[in-house]
């Protein structure tokens, strides 16, 4: 028999493939994209989930291959494009495949082994030789006949206990096993097919007249002509029958069935089915206006030359309407579309509007969904376009996805166009773990690879992408008018500094503020107030001697979170009940400083008690569903205010909003980043297109201790131009993207002089490379994290970015990791950091 070997990708930091035996029995079935369990690393009991990159007949000579365990597939779960799409994602992004695989792969998917303890079938028993604990712990196998190892350690209670374990296998009474389980269960159903009687029309007819000249029988015949009528079994696309439909929609029982089944008329076979209910639709996009049909007509001129199309639209100019449109020529065109958003927040209006039009065709997928409901859009997107493979059947045929950025590893078959809605957002950008890739241009270098066309929107575009629509890199198609002829907000400010001094402050409001949310709300009229940090106050502090409570983990101060009680920490979750005694001086003068969104709700019951407010932050959103109530909530009118984070921000849409406060504005001007003023622009520009989007204008208080910074008038005159113009000189200026690439290298470890001394050797590694374009070494703005010290360069240069500049650092690291004092120095290498 033919020896064969296959290349397999594994879910670990490590590069390249690893090549592991074919059984013999796999040779017919084994190919590239399909799942495997694989033996890896130096417990070769301990079972893994690969993906077959390669299958071949090159036996690895380095080393004896170790045999590939079991194959988990039929059919290859990722495609060569998608392999491709990995390949350029760990090359761009500086890490290994394996990484990519697991962030793109639902945790479903990717089983694992763990070691399960169980007793031999004849073994020595020596009482003599046994401890209590050793006793304890045979008494439970032989009770259970199974152990996990942390159901052992429980068991045993001791910090000693894997000593108790070892030496029981040492003696032969016990034994370690291998146990991979599933974990998710597949939903199933029953379903009903036509019988081998049922395709021969004269027999068929025969059975029926035979049934209704028997009174007897006329369950059995209402169920068959129930049945031909759900499946239309005379037309030419007859199928299947759930069979709980059937007895549900009959009132028949399910012994009627079953002497169908034996009389040769019906089949029945079970099925995955979806999870998701059936969405009904009817609706046809809404008829676009004619500065919509124009912006349409030029994306679709902008696709036939072969660019990426910018569509920069103020807020609520009818975007949505024109990707709606461009979606339903896809599908017509049995295509499918991407449409990718920065945060699964935006997703549920965007997706009620989407799947009025296309029903179960349109289907979401985000982090925050199960591994059953992420696993079974996978398979869909598998399964269901083959129409020659009935393991679709039960499965809804996905044609659109909407997602965030995770949603650009789907296995799309037949991808024909990929939306990017508000570009611009720092949400797409993926921090940790590796791979650090961002969103919007992975999705855009999927486009190119699929041959799809791609659309990125925002009212408040990135200075990159602007920058190449000036460029003709992309075709840039404006909507400057607000749909339906309404006008943007008028946007005006309050002077903090102003009202601290002549002590007309009302807590956190100016009575400017205040005095139009009393309007507003006295006209019936919603609101949305803007709080770019959660919790109820950023920090505590000594008023005697200025002592700050910081993280014990992490270099930042903690929160006051005043629902929970405590003092967190927003990096590693550290918490602790608030001082009364100053730590540092022992005086209880310990106060707490500044407003997070937990805070501003509570001024708003103590000086609007009669108001319904509501928060809309990180704390209140954490279940699946939490994030959909509020807003069906405020959609209802059930909420008068609502108080967010930059959740609030973007691309919701309610017509009763009216008036928009920004509590601070000089927190986002002021972050030592080169990107803040574009972010405060975007920020504040984006909320304040959440007001006036039904019949009343709308109005935007924006409160700061500086009205009169340049970047507040260019948002009080909705100035995008003169606003990209300013910024992108002071960019050129300074030799910021978009005229330069930037790399961060970041290490961590447990010892400052460690990490520091690692960053400074590879500084000196590629100095030479990067003359007078590397920053640092240096402590970035938060030193220490999760008990690790950090330090980072960054690196910039002007050429393309090639390979020799990866190779440059690949092989900088790997000097530095030759020297035993920083092989357990952690490197983070982030492509495109800001």
């Amino acid at each position: 028999m033919l020896t064969l070997f296959a290349d397999i990708i594994v879910p670990f930091s490590v590069p390249g493939t690893f090549t592991y035996r074919v059984p013999v029995e796999l040779n017919t079935h084994i190919t590239a994209g399909m799942r495997v369990l694989i033996p890896f690393g130096n417990k070769r009991t301990r079972l893994y989930t690969g993906i077959v990159r390669r299958v071949h007949e090159q036996s690895p000579t380095e080393r004896e291959a170790r045999y590939i365990d079991s194959l988990l597939d039929e059919l290859p779960i990722i495609s060569e494009q998608q392999f491709e799409f990995w390949e350029w994602m760990s090359g761009y992004y500086l890490c290994h495949t394996g990484e990519v695989m697991n962030a793109a792969l639902p945790s479903g998917l990717k089983l694992s082994s763990e070691s399960v303890l169980v007793l031999k079938e004849s073994f020595p028993f020596d009482p003599g030789t046994l401890s209590d604990q050793e006793f304890l712990l045979i008494e439970a196998l032989e009770k259970q006949g199974r152990l996990t190892m942390e159901e052992a350690e429980k068991i045993l209670n001791s910090a000693r206990s894997s000593g108790h374990i070892r030496r029981l296998l040492d003696k032969g009474i016990i034994r370690l096993e291998e146990e991979v389980k599933e974990t998710i269960r597949l939903k199933t159903a029953k379903f009903l097919f036509a019988g081998p009687e049922m395709h021969d029309e004269s027999r068929l007819e025969q059975y029926m007249n035979k049934l209704a000249l028997r009174k007897a029988s006329s369950g059995r015949l209402d169920m068959l002509l129930k049945f031909i009528d759900l499946s239309g079994h005379f037309s030419s696309s007859a199928s299947p029958v759930r069979k709980d439909i059937l007895l549900k929609q009959t009132g028949g029982q399910a012994g009627v069935v079953k002497k169908l089944i034996e009389d040769g008329i019906l089949e029945e076979r079970e099925y995955e089915v979806s999870r998701f209910s059936t969405i009904q639709h009817a609706k046809e996009p809404r008829k676009l206006n004619k500065a919509q049909e124009t912006a349409l007509r030029e994306v679709k001129e902008g696709f036939s030359d072969g660019k990426p199309v910018l569509l920069h639209g103020v807020t609520s100019s009818g975007k949505t309407e024109i990707y709606l449109h461009l979606m339903k020529e896809q599908l017509e065109a049995g295509k499918q579309v991407l449409y990718l958003l920065p945060e699964i927040s935006l997703a549920t209006q965007i997706t009620r509007r989407i799947q009025a039009v296309f029903g179960n065709e349109a289907a979401v997928y985000h982090s925050r969904f199960n591994e059953g409901e992420r696993a079974e859009i996978w398979r869909s997107l598998v399964f269901a376009e083959d129409s020659h493979q009935d393991r679709g059947i039960g499965l809804h045929k996905v044609s659109i996805v909407v997602g965030a950025r995770s949603a650009l590893f789907l296995p799309f078959r037949k991808l024909g166009l990929v939306i990017i809605d508000e570009e611009h957002d720092s949400s797409f950008k993926q921090q940790d773990p590796s791979p650090r890739y961002h969103g919007r241009d992975s999705a855009l270098m999927l486009a190119r690879m699929s041959g799809a066309h791609a659309l990125l929107g925002s009212a408040t575009p990135s200075l990159e992408s602007y920058r190449n629509a000036l460029e003709y890199r992309y075709k840039l198609v404006e909507l400057k008018e607000r749909h339906g002829g309404r006008d943007l907000p008028d946007i005006v400010t309050e002077d903090l500094k102003a009202a601290r001094d002549r002590k007309k402050m009302h807590l956190s409001f100016t009575g400017g503020l205040l005095s139009s949310i009393e309007d507003a709300l006295g006209r019936n009229e919603q609101i949305i107030l803007f709080q770019n940090r959660r919790g109820f106050a950023p920090m505590m502090k000594c008023d005697h001697c200025q002592h700050i409570p910081k993280c014990r983990n992490c270099d930042v101060s903690l929160t006051f979170h005043k629902g929970a009680g405590l003092l967190k920490c927003h990096y590693c979750g550290y918490s602790v009940a608030p001082y009364t005694q100053c730590p540092s001086c022992m005086r209880e003068d310990m106060h707490l400083l500044g407003a997070g969104t937990e805070k501003i709700e509570e001024e708003l019951q103590i000086l609007i008690p009669q108001a319904r407010v509501s928060r809309l932050d990180f704390d209140t959103t954490r279940s699946k569903s939490s994030f959909q109530k509020i807003i069906e909530s405020f959609e209802h009118r059930e909420i008068d205010i609502l108080v967010g984070t930059q959740m609030v921000t973007k691309g919701l849409d309610f017509g009763h909003v009216s008036l928009v406060g920004i509590m601070n504005a000089d927190i986002m001007m002021g972050y030592p980043d080169f990107r803040a003023h574009e972010r405060a622009f975007q920020l504040m520009s984006q909320v304040a297109g959440r007001a006036g989007r039904g019949h009343t204008k709308g109005k935007v208080i924006i409160q700061t201790s500086n009205p009169g910074h340049p970047l507040l008038q260019q948002v009080i005159a909705h100035d995008f131009e003169g606003f990209y113009q300013s910024q992108i000189l002071e960019r050129k200026k300074f030799y910021y993207p978009p005229y330069c690439r930037i790399i961060r290298v970041t290490v961590a470890h447990r010892y400052e002089d460690y990490a520091g001394e690692a960053i400074r050797k590879l500084a000196e590694q590629i100095g030479n490379r990067f003359k007078g374009k590397i920053l640092g070494p240096e402590t970035p703005p938060v030193g220490k994290i999760r008990n690790e010290f950090l330090k980072e360069l960054i690196i910039k240069f002007d050429r393309e970015y090639t390979q020799d500049i990866r190779e440059l650092l690949r092989v900088g690291i790997v000097k530095v990791r030759k020297d035993d004092a920083f092989r357990q120095v952690r490197w983070m290498i982030d492509a495109d950091p800001y």
